[in-house]
């Protein structure tokens, strides 16, 4: 019997075409020979015939790996890119362009600038319920300029960051619904946004964040305000219309549609474009925080006064020492002997607190309490919601020029040259640290180290619990008048009208700015955002990259009397001056910060 063995090859269909066999003498050839000798062989052929092999060539030497690949594995290779390359990536073709629009990826670009969100505020909007934005703030502080002349080194407070210059606290958790995020070639073919379903459930309420209305687009009619000094190079130098052109357009034919419903427009922003889900649209994200830094270096804001106009019942009657200021509110202290309370967006006084017999030069609150401290060596702890005083501090013995609270203790400092540690909840006195030889114009707190700064031209360590002196800073010429302290870093700013910063580990004192012609009486720093604000007798705010030690702007127009008290946050610079009115540079107007941390 014959066996027959069939051929299965599915090639096998009735049909033979002869394929190239090498030469036998070409069998051990490199490539590099066989490239060589191909190349010879065209120099013979003439070019039409070349031309031929050209085209018969161009598909292979133009194949697009990056599409050809899984699209996991070439979200991969993209997320190693930075905004630059990414940026160039989108203008190559229709499918490079799908790619560089993932929202991993905007989301890690997000991340790697070191921006925060706030995690509460997604949680929430992912979750569709209310989105609650109130955030608690830190501290404001300040001293009376009748102070200052009484030693020849004046003497002036501090004031903390209301948004503290610790680096925001990042998590690796989700931070949006990962179904929401295609992650396979069915991703969105496009980044227009249209609601294809209407939500079941809208925002209920939706508070503005450190912003003007929420309609983001580009600034109507925003004065550009430039700095004397040279603009400096930011890190973000890709062509802004690589990145910006296109959402731009696309945000304005959203909000073209929905100008009268902010929180229709957020889930217009941020949602799945083909299920309609609520998710985090990073790259919207990116794109506004790039518009909101670029504002910050090219010097670009609007000015909003709070008026102190005679005939307002309820302005401030004299110059303003001290502020502190969230998205809601200002809470304001005068030499008039009151503290006040406004409406952010509005400008109207809320409430007034009359019970300091002088200058109010210093305060912090929370979402507990307003605790002042005035001239009339009292220190008063008030009920935030209601304006009721709870209690009275006494024991300084002249006027207190600064304080810092946290949720168990208050840290003051006096004229009296002493800094005393209080109990929150009891108003006792737990410590009284005596060291400074002259009035301590300044402290704050971290944990346990407490930083003071004082006109003996001085700043000194201590230990919260014990109350031992830990370490000396001594660099300035003249006496200190601001520090800000972070836990590793101090800044401080001195009537030698120099800024220095610290580092708090070793005690060296590692740059200094020099560039203000007066007292430097305050100043914030922002590490994560490589910012460092003063504010001056020179009647001058400037704002510095602390990477650089130089200073990028000098803002003076709107102030035209001595800045006693500045605070800033993502968006805004708010000060107070020896002119009874509060004044906003607003360098977010227009720019959606929902999701700002």
């Amino acid at each position: 019997m014959t066996i027959i063995h069939h051929d299965d090859n599915p090639a096998d269909e009735g049909y033979v075409e002869q394929g190239f066999e090498a030469p036998a003498y070409m069998q051990y050839w490199t490539h590099e020979q066989k490239a060589e000798f191909a190349y010879q062989i065209l120099l013979t052929v003439p070019t039409s015939g070349v031309l031929a092999v050209v085209e018969r060539l161009t598909p292979l030497l133009h194949r697009d790996l990056l599409v050809l690949l899984p699209y996991e594995v070439s979200l991969l290779i993209l997320s190693f890119t930075d905004i630059n390359t990414l940026a160039q990536v989108s203008t190559v073709s229709r499918q490079w362009r799908k790619l560089s629009q993932d929202q991993l990826l905007w989301r890690k670009l997000y991340m790697q600038e070191g921006w925060g969100v706030d995690q509460e505020a997604i949680k929430r909007y992912i979750d569709g319920g209310i989105m609650d934005l109130t955030d608690s703030q830190g501290s404001r502080e300040e001293e009376d300029e009748e102070d200052m002349h009484d030693i020849s080194m004046p003497e002036t407070s501090t004031r903390t960051r209301a948004l503290t210059a610790v680096p925001l606290a990042r998590t690796t958790a989700p931070l949006y619904n990962p179904s929401a995020v295609p992650t396979m070639p069915g991703a969105p073919q496009t980044s227009r946004l249209r609601s294809l379903r209407r939500p079941g459930e809208l925002l209920t309420r939706l508070r503005q964040r450190r912003s003007s209305p929420l309609t983001p687009s580009v600034i109507p009619t925003a004065p550009r305000i430039m700095s004397s000094s040279t603009s400096l190079p930011t890190r973000m130098n890709v062509d802004d219309d690589l990145i910006t052109k296109e959402m731009d357009s696309e945000l304005m034919e959203i909000t073209n549609h929905k100008q009268d419903d902010p929180e229709e427009t957020i889930y217009e922003i941020h949602q799945h474009p083909i299920s309609g889900s609520r998710m985090i649209n990073w790259r919207h994200l990116y794109q506004q925080r790039y518009q909101l830094e670029k504002r910050w270096k090219s010097g670009e804001f609007q000015v909003r006064e709070i008026s102190s106009n005679p005939s307002r019942p309820d302005a401030h009657t004299a110059g303003i020492y001290c502020i502190q200021f969230d998205d809601e509110k200002i809470v304001s202290g005068s030499r008039d002997h009151t503290v006040k309370v406004w409406d952010m967006q509005t400008g109207a006084c809320i409430r007034t607190l009359w019970q300091h017999t002088a200058s109010v030069l210093c305060l912090q609150y929370d979402h507990r309490f307003i605790i002042s401290g005035s001239s009339d060596k009292t220190i008063k702890q008030w009920d935030i919601n209601t304006g009721e005083l709870i209690r009275s501090l006494n024991g300084h013995t002249e006027s207190v020029l600064n304080l810092r609270f946290d949720e168990n203790h208050i840290v003051s400092c006096s004229k009296d040259r002493t800094v005393r540690v209080w109990s929150v909840h009891s108003g006792s006195v737990l410590r009284r640290l005596v060291g400074h030889r002259a009035a301590v114009n300044a402290c704050q707190f971290k944990d346990n180290l407490i930083v003071s700064a004082s006109g003996d031209r001085t700043i000194k360590l201590w230990d919260l619990e014990t109350g031992a002196c830990l370490r000396t800073f001594d660099s300035h010429s003249r006496g200190i008048a601001c520090v800000q302290f972070d836990g590793k870093i101090i800044v401080s700013g001195s009537s030698d009208q120099t800024i220095k910063v610290w580092d708090v580990a070793t005690g060296e004192c590692t740059q200094t700015l020099t560039g203000h012609s007066n007292l430097v009486r305050t100043v914030q720093f922002d590490t994560l955002n490589d910012r460092i604000v003063s504010g001056s007798y020179d009647e001058s705010i400037k704002i510095w990259s602390m990477k650089r030690g130089q200073c990028l702007h000098t803002l003076r127009d709107s102030l035209q009397s001595k800045v006693f008290r500045l605070q800033s946050n993502d968006t805004k610079i708010v000060c107070c001056s020896n002119n009874p009115k509060i004044v906003i540079y607003d360098f977010g107007v227009g720019i959606d910060t929902t999701f700002f941390a």
